[in-house]
């Protein structure tokens, strides 16, 4: 299930960042620990060209990132690969500077935001698992993830002509299929060139690795946790970045609800379009009665109740340790932590076909469960609190097997994930 929803300036002490510099290096290293026959010595790895904002949000441009792990033509690596116009490594077995054409340089730009996700999510699989040893629904989901029994991911940056992007899965194939369209400028845009988008596609496959029966059920408030969940993948992962933290502080000076490039989503795809700053906002107020009974429409309520989760923990994180860290490193860590609470909650989930009911309660039950024997710092703050206020204000009771207001009646669930201009064209904003 798709969509595009996403796409995808500080003086502080020198310790601060090189202790910023090591939590960057965190997921990394911990993927490094359990994947041992994919990860290489340091050094040995592969450099690629990266651009992780559209062109319209910031000043960023390209930057090279390093990869610890050989990757082959394609790219390609043990869990996926670029199956349409392929690029070749140069001869120093980079992916940086050619000379590459411009679909070769989407491949690689398509490939490095992919693989970039999905190591930040083993990364997380392995702390959970570090932490919570015992725990058969984490320790299921590593040997699912390593074992690879669900194929390797086939990534195809220009597939057609559409406004769109989706994620699909037929038998044992796994397709990222991203697509070329003429905006109202009447000039071509690719939705792989979004970072938002790619992630949000990424989120989609990782989720059907770890619950592959969401994919198999028409289930309104399923289908839309599918899409809030590629959503929330586009905006952890911007976080993951500490660059990108230091760029949205800058911008708000640490208000995040003031319009930034982390909660508007796939900016330049939906200014090309027409449907105005950006194809999605995850800062709004909808309620799940104010929204239509589609997947798309009703994600917006679930990603807008976690993006004003991470805002609280921000602010509670930041009252506590500002005279100790930057802003940035505060919006890092918080962020790092929320996302895997949100991973630790949607692993625990047994529910075949769970409603927003289920899905906020499994949060606030994990976050609660935390609170009572602390593992992590940032455990102390009250995460539990701010889950059941966020989620409640918009009309979503958090309790499990709850059937209030969740429209369990038929809506449109596309197995391709399908969504392109409709979920955008209709929203409304904050």
């Amino acid at each position: 299930m798709l969509h595009l929803t996403y796409f995808e300036k500080f003086k502080k002490p020198i310790s601060l960042a090189f202790a910023a510099s090591l939590l960057i290096s965190f997921n990394a290293i911990a993927s490094n620990l359990q994947k041992s026959d994919e990860f290489v010595d340091l050094g040995k790895g592969t450099k690629v060209r990266i651009v992780e904002q559209d062109a319209t949000v910031t000043e960023t441009l390209s930057k090279v990132s390093y990869i610890p792990k050989k990757v082959s033509e394609g790219p390609t690596d043990s869990d996926m690969t670029v199956v349409q116009n392929p690029a070749k490594p140069g001869k120093d077995g980079h992916f940086v500077d050619g000379p590459y054409t411009i679909d070769e340089l989407d491949s690689i730009q398509t490939y490095a935001i992919v693989e970039s996700v999905y190591r930040m999510t083993r990364g997380d699989l392995e702390v959970l698992k570090t932490k919570f040893p015992t725990t058969s629904s984490i320790t299921k989901a590593v040997k699912t993830w390593d074992g690879r029994q669900y194929g390797i991911l086939k990534i195809s940056p220009n597939a057609g002509e559409d406004e769109n992007a989706y994620y699909s899965r037929e038998g044992t194939d796994r397709v990222l299929n991203f697509f070329h369209y003429t905006g109202t400028d009447k000039k071509e845009g690719r939705t792989c060139r979004s970072s938002d988008v790619v992630a949000h596609e990424a989120g989609h496959s990782m989720l059907d690795i770890f619950h592959p029966e969401y994919f198999d059920v028409d289930s309104p408030h399923t289908g839309g946790f599918h899409e809030a969940f590629g959503d929330l993948t586009a905006i952890f992962w911007t976080l993951s970045e500490f660059d990108q933290c230091k760029a949205v502080i800058l911008d708000t000076g640490g208000d995040l609800h003031q319009p930034n490039f982390v909660s508007e989503l796939a900016e330049q795809f939906g200014q090309t379009i027409g449907v105005g700053s950006s194809l999605r906002n995850a800062d709004d107020d909808l309620a799940i009665t104010q929204v239509e009974n589609e997947v798309h429409e009703l994600s917006r309520v679930f990603t807008g109740a976690i993006y004003d989760v991470l805002v609280d923990g921000f602010q509670a994180n930041y009252t506590v340790s500002k005279t100790m860290k930057t802003p940035e490193l505060i919006l890092f860590e918080t962020s790092q932590y929320l996302r895997q609470l949100f991973m630790e909650s949607v692993l625990r989930l047994k529910t075949k076909a769970p409603t927003f009911s289920d899905f906020a309660y499994g949060l606030f039950d994990t976050a609660n469960k935390r609170k009572v024997t602390p593992v992590f710092e940032l455990d102390k703050i009250d995460w539990s609190s701010s889950i059941l206020k966020q989620f409640e204000r918009r009309k979503i009771r958090v309790k499990a097997g709850s059937t209030k207001m969740n429209f369990m009646g038929e809506a449109a669930v596309a197995k391709k994930g399908a969504c392109g201009v409709a979920c955008g064209r209709n929203a409304k904003k904050k």
